[in-house]
């Protein structure tokens, strides 16, 4: 449905040198303003500074991998503000999974820094599901 617009797709079997190509055309060219991807395979080596919106229909078993993917479009050269979205949804294996991301995430803030804080990843993404499930 998006083919015409989308600059391409990067998973775990598209080549490194494909992988140059997509994000190249992603970057250079506006008529192909989308890119599609594995979460697991966007996170590592790419810069998407021409990306101001970012989609994650998918949640990763890591809280840091949502944080590496969305911060493959905050790198030098962005001149934009990134928005950055979470698709949940009530019903499906997200329900299971975000709270353990929340607690993954909670045990880590106090294993590093010794609070037992929430920090904004958990506030946001407990503040999604909520509005999620209302």
């Amino acid at each position: 449905r998006f083919a015409a617009v989308s600059a391409g797709l990067i998973d775990g079997d598209t080549p490194i040198s494909e992988r140059d190509r997509i994000v190249q055309r992603f970057q250079a060219d506006p008529s192909k303003p989308l890119i599609f991807g594995n979460i697991q395979a966007m996170g590592v080596g790419l810069t998407l500074t021409a990306a101001s919106d970012v989609l994650l229909v998918e949640l990763p078993w890591r809280p840091g991998d949502i944080d590496q993917a969305v911060d493959r479009c905050h790198r030098l050269g962005q001149e934009q503000a990134v928005c950055a979205y979470l698709a949940l949804a009530d019903g499906t294996f997200d329900n299971e999974m975000t709270g353990t991301l929340i607690g993954k995430q909670g045990r880590m803030n106090l294993a590093t820094t010794g609070s037992d804080q929430e920090s904004s990843f958990v506030r946001v993404l407990d503040h999604l599901w909520e509005k999620a499930r209302q």
